[in-house]
């Protein structure tokens, strides 16, 4: 289907609906869509044509490109997010409407590190997922999904579940804390952990037949990580219930095996991993083994090595 937009009429490639998938999921630098598409069937193998690609959509009208502000340690570089047109063009539906209001607007500056690194969690997340044959599926990007107990609602940054090869599905929520949203309640003051950790924890005793956990991400400390995770032991209904795990993003972009490591805490003081290992059936896919299979061009290529994701520590 070609872009309706006078400018430039491009022809789709199979991978564009995987770059429409990610960008959909999060707005993204080239870095993270280089990285992300190790995970496809038709992987971009040099940062320039992914470059190239973004250009084309930007050109068709089916991304924009804007520019992290420069105070940050991030500043100057360029992310890419879907257009409504784009998202249209993804879905092959001319009368889509965009999931919230806001969706497709450029993001505030005061959001910029919070983007930044909710797309290093996802892009970090996808490929260790990739390595032991999950899938990353049904993602509702942030501001799509409501949880409510009571008279209280939240709204998670990302929620998606983890399938295995075998088919068994892992549903995860993940909360990125800056250190902005207190701790404690108080008055005149909604956006705290307490109540986040209220509403979780009343949903799940609503929904015992839906298993879920809660990752908690900081761009803080691990002491941060700590601190929030001794309050949820403190308020929590049901003690022995594994409903949270936490880490520090510099620690979960460090960990090139994040999916199986123990290296989250919980509640109890326990190291645990993302996904029990019972559930790791299938050795790891390669992506040569995935290149050949699908494509002997790419078959003949040699396998791009994406380097690791910038670790950016977020204060």
């Amino acid at each position: 289907m070609a872009s309706k937009n006078p400018r430039r009429n491009i022809e789709r490639q199979p991978r564009d609906e995987w770059l429409a998938e990610f960008l959909f999921r999060t707005p993204a630098t080239s870095e993270q869509v280089l990285a992300v598409s190790q995970t496809w069937p038709w992987p971009f193998f040099s940062l320039r044509r992914v470059q190239q690609r973004l250009a084309d959509h930007v050109e068709a009208g089916w991304a924009q490109k804007h520019r992290y502000k420069t105070s940050t340690r991030i500043g100057g570089t360029f992310y890419y997010q879907l257009t409504l047109t784009g998202y249209r063009t993804y879905l092959a539906d001319e009368y889509a409407k965009p999931p919230t209001e806001r969706f497709f607007y450029e993001r505030a500056d005061a959001r910029h590190r919070h983007t930044f690194a909710l797309a290093q969690f996802i892009t970090h997340l996808t490929v260790a997922a990739h390595r032991h044959g999950f899938r990353v599926e049904d993602y509702r990007p942030e501001g799509t999904v409501s949880l409510s107990f009571g008279e209280e609602t939240v709204q998670p940054d990302g929620q998606y579940c983890l399938v295995s090869p075998a088919g068994r599905r892992f549903l995860q929520r993940v909360e990125l804390d800056r250190s902005t949203k207190r701790q404690t309640t108080q008055v005149g003051y909604d956006k705290t952990w307490a109540k986040c950790n209220r509403v979780y924890d009343g949903w799940q005793d609503l929904h015992p037949e839906q298993s879920s956990r809660t990752v908690v991400v900081t761009t803080e400390s691990r002491l941060r990580v700590e601190n929030i995770l001794t309050q949820f032991a403190q308020q929590t209904s049901n003690f022995n219930r594994s409903l949270y795990l936490g880490i520090w993003l510099d620690d979960f972009l460090a960990t090139k095996d994040a999916l199986c490591q123990p290296v989250f805490d919980d509640h109890r003081g326990r190291l645990l991993p993302l996904i029990p290992r019972s559930a790791v059936m299938l050795p790891p896919v390669t992506n040569r083994s995935l290149a050949s299979v699908r494509d002997p061009v790419y078959a003949a290529a040699p396998v791009w090595q994406a380097p690791p994701l910038p670790v950016a520590r977020m204060l």
